[in-house]
């Protein structure tokens, strides 16, 4: 009877700039009646995708008049206080990330973003995506109330090539989009490049989080357009709790945070009046 193995690779961790990437699982033991046999298992998964949220207020974007526009009252600038990231198929999201009470400050706060890599088994057609879904919390709503939660699909990152060993002229001219359609050449190097926004160098898939003014009921949009400031600075989110490596079955996807009340809202409205005046607290 089989055994369900779990690896954990917190102490090897797999570089985030992985190529070509296969896992391999080597069993040595007995199999049948065989004492000392040898099995070799393999999955071909995509490379790590980096999956890329952030703060993006001090615009909205205005699906009546294109493209994005700079906030106003009643778009305003607001910090995000917590934030909740799940994934998984299409109505089946597990808990991946979690920014929640009680930790102190804000998840994404002054165009900071959060950025959790991903790793997913090779799809069987570009429609056999992953879904994810992000939830920003905002402590004070605006009024619109809070800014609406964002979805994106993808089938993860690739970045292989169909030859052990290619020549540095291949590797000079990566070729993007494979997951759709695959190159006829005979040596090809497949690299989808993470990409920039506001002059930032951020992910394989982004979200900009902010408002929008249309009656969607979720934000997804991969693209914040050319026209806006580049960011004076970013920071990457370090807190928050990574829930992949739980034990067990990953949760299904939970209820929000709830945003404080009284005097943490106080505090956070004055970051956030601070901010729109250019003075950073």
């Amino acid at each position: 009877m089989g055994v369900e193995k779990t690896f954990d690779f917190i102490n090897d961790p797999i570089p985030i700039n992985a190529t070509d990437l296969i896992l391999q699982v080597v069993y040595r033991g007995t199999l049948g009646e065989e004492p000392e046999s040898v099995a070799l298992g393999m999955l071909d998964v995509r490379e790590p995708t980096i999956m890329t949220f952030w703060e993006n207020t001090d615009y909205f974007l205005d699906t009546t008049t294109p493209p994005w526009r700079t906030f106003n009252s009643s778009y305003p600038l607001r910090a995000i206080r917590y934030f909740r990231f799940c994934i998984g198929p299409t109505n089946d999201e597990r808990l991946g990330y979690w920014f929640a009470p009680p930790l102190a400050g804000n998840a994404m706060f002054n165009y900071g973003s959060t950025r959790i890599a991903v790793i997913v088994p090779k799809p069987n057609s570009p429609a056999d995506t992953f879904r994810v879904k992000a939830t920003p919390v905002i402590t004070t709503a605006g009024p619109n109330g809070q800014i609406r939660p964002l979805e994106l699909t993808s089938v993860g990152r690739i970045a292989q090539s169909n030859r052990e060993f290619i020549s540095t002229a291949t590797q000079s001219s990566p070729q993007a989009d494979c997951n759709n359609v695959l190159p006829t050449t005979e040596e090809y190097w497949c690299n989808d490049p993470l990409q920039r926004r506001r002059q930032v160098m951020l992910g394989s898939r982004l979200q900009p989080v902010a408002w929008v003014t249309s009656s969607a009921s979720t934000f997804n949009t991969p693209d914040v357009g050319d026209t806006m400031t580049p960011v004076p600075s970013t920071s990457v989110q370090t807190l928050g709790e990574v829930r992949f490596n739980d034990a067990g079955a990953m949760a299904s996807c939970p209820t929000p945070p709830v945003a404080e009340k009284a005097s943490t809202i106080e505090l956070h409205e004055v970051e956030e009046v601070a901010r729109s005046l250019g003075i950073k607290l």
